[in-house]
């Protein structure tokens, strides 16, 4: 411990230095700070203090035994551009009162009902690519799991939107980072080209959520989607209310990112790995939380269980038919945003089963 009572770490680097570290090359960072400074480490980035904590035991600490004493960090306040005040931004009681009324959406019954549409959109999307194609299997996970989404979550085909969705929402990740850095609340007043982008993806997300709002306003009842569930839903725990129309409008945004981007990383990492290292499941005994998606503790994500049943059920969709053989030497890079995206996206050729 250093003598300030902080942890150690780099002590005289410039103010702006770190920011700019952080946001160009994040994982390079990082990881060299580890090699530095160990499992635990400070920085001060901006004008906060921040610890780097680097091992399962610790981050447990923070996500489970210890959660009380946390709150979201700066990246995540500043998410509430995109997402409003979600599940995943809101804090206290209001995360509490939420996550009571979207839990039915994600029962184990309901979750297996939605089995079937993420058969079959596994299914149309592998039967499109020839034999000996290569393609980008990030971009192909992008469009299934939207359509997934769409579908088990919105009861809505937005698959024909994968472009627009996918444009609009690279757009709003590619500028996350921007969020850290020192100013930034003036940074996004300039005409600065990629913030511009990134407006324009939000105001995009937004009118792709709000139609489907409107549209179920129009023609109420219970579709068996989450959509119909945050419409009807009430706090029967708590005041007895629903939620407003922006509540419906921040839970749907959360939820409709969440399953879609996230999964579809998930997916493409996962099938670039099983091409090259088919031996790889012997490592997925590593400890608890040393890898973990879905966080910990009371903030564990909502959708965990439909998340892992997608990935199972289109995975073995896909690879009942066709073999995706990596198209790269080297892996993907990894490209931190919200999420840990596949920088580059992921060429595979396909091979085609007898």
């Amino acid at each position: 411990m250093a003598r300030n009572g902080w942890p150690p770490g780099p002590r005289r680097t410039p103010r702006a230095v770190l920011p700019l570290a952080l946001g160009r090359e994040p994982l390079s960072f990082l990881r060299q700070l580890v090699r530095d400074y160990g499992d635990v480490s400070h920085i001060t980035a901006a004008g906060e203090h921040i610890v780097v904590l680097n091992h399962p035991r610790l981050i447990r600490d923070v996500l489970v035994t210890h959660q009380r004493n946390f709150r979201k960090g700066r990246g995540l306040e500043r998410a509430r551009k995109l997402l409003g005040n979600g599940l995943l931004t809101s804090e206290g009681e209001e995360h509490l009162r939420q996550r009571r009324l979207i839990q039915p959406a994600f029962h184990k019954e309901r979750v297996a009902s939605y089995a079937t549409a993420m058969t079959e959109y596994a299914t149309r999307i592998q039967s499109r690519w020839a034999d000996g194609a290569t393609l980008d299997i990030a971009g192909e996970m992008m469009r299934l799991t939207l359509g997934v989404v769409g579908r088990t979550l919105f009861d809505a085909d937005v698959e024909a939107q994968a472009r627009n969705v996918g444009e609009a929402l690279s757009s709003v990740l590619n500028s996350f980072w921007t969020t850290m850095l020192p100013f930034a609340d003036l940074l996004d007043k300039l005409p600065i080209p990629a913030l511009r982008r990134a407006k324009d993806g939000r105001a995009e997300l937004d009118r792709i959520i709000y139609n489907m709002i409107a549209e179920r306003r129009r023609t109420p009842g219970d579709r068996g989607d989450l959509l119909s569930m945050l419409l009807m839903a009430q706090d029967e725990e708590g005041d007895g209310g629903g939620m407003t129309d922006r509540q419906v409008r921040d839970e749907a945004m959360t939820i409709f990112l969440a399953g879609h981007e996230t999964t579809a990383n998930a997916l493409a990492w996962t099938i670039d790995l099983l091409g090259r290292l088919p031996e790889i499941e012997r490592r997925a005994r590593l400890p608890r939380l040393a890898y973990f998606p879905f966080g910990a503790g009371p903030r564990q994500c909502i959708g965990e269980a439909f998340a892992w049943t997608e990935g199972v059920v289109v995975l073995a969709a896909i690879a009942q038919r066709v073999r995706l053989a990596p198209a790269r030497a080297a892996p993907p890079t990894p490209l931190p945003r919200i999420t840990l995206r596949p920088g580059g996206g992921v060429p595979v050729v396909v091979e085609r089963r007898g």
